[in-house]
């Protein structure tokens, strides 16, 4: 992957992540935020801090995507790097949230899955960028 389509590929996943949390917190978690006020010390999620996270996982993403996969064109490579990704992030995230004493499985399930989407659906996109002007071999393994 060329310097080009890596940093494409970095604000293509940066922008993902974070319509999706976007999306995920106004429509999933817009309730839950008000009742659990005084559990997570704030009404509402802070936008900033989620670009700002957004634009860090994406490139580190990608980053680690192109050092750890060996045959980064391969859909099937990109979707078990997105899965496992998805689940090394569902658990430091749930130990996070168990930190901040809130007492809902809900929430960690529905945190859990958002990053488990995310991550599969970036994992799906990344071996476009790899390929270059190879078409992507699904079949690869």
């Amino acid at each position: 992957m060329s310097i080009k389509n890596f940093l494409f590929a970095g604000i293509i996943l940066s922008i993902l992540f974070f319509f999706c949390d976007f999306a995920w917190h106004q429509l999933i978690f817009s309730a839950f935020y008000h009742v659990q006020q005084e559990g997570i010390a704030r009404a509402k999620p802070q936008y900033l801090i989620f670009g700002l996270g957004d634009i860090y996982r994406g490139f580190i993403f990608a980053l680690v995507y192109l050092a750890l996969v060996k045959k980064p064109s391969s859909l099937i490579h990109g979707f078990i790097f997105g899965l496992g990704i998805g689940f090394l992030l569902a658990s430091v995230n749930s130990l996070h949230f168990a930190m901040l004493k809130i007492n809902s499985m809900q929430w960690i399930w529905y945190e859990s899955t958002n990053l488990i989407v995310q991550s599969v659906v970036a994992g799906l996109i990344l071996p476009f960028f790899a390929m270059g002007r190879k078409r992507v071999n699904s079949e690869q393994t």
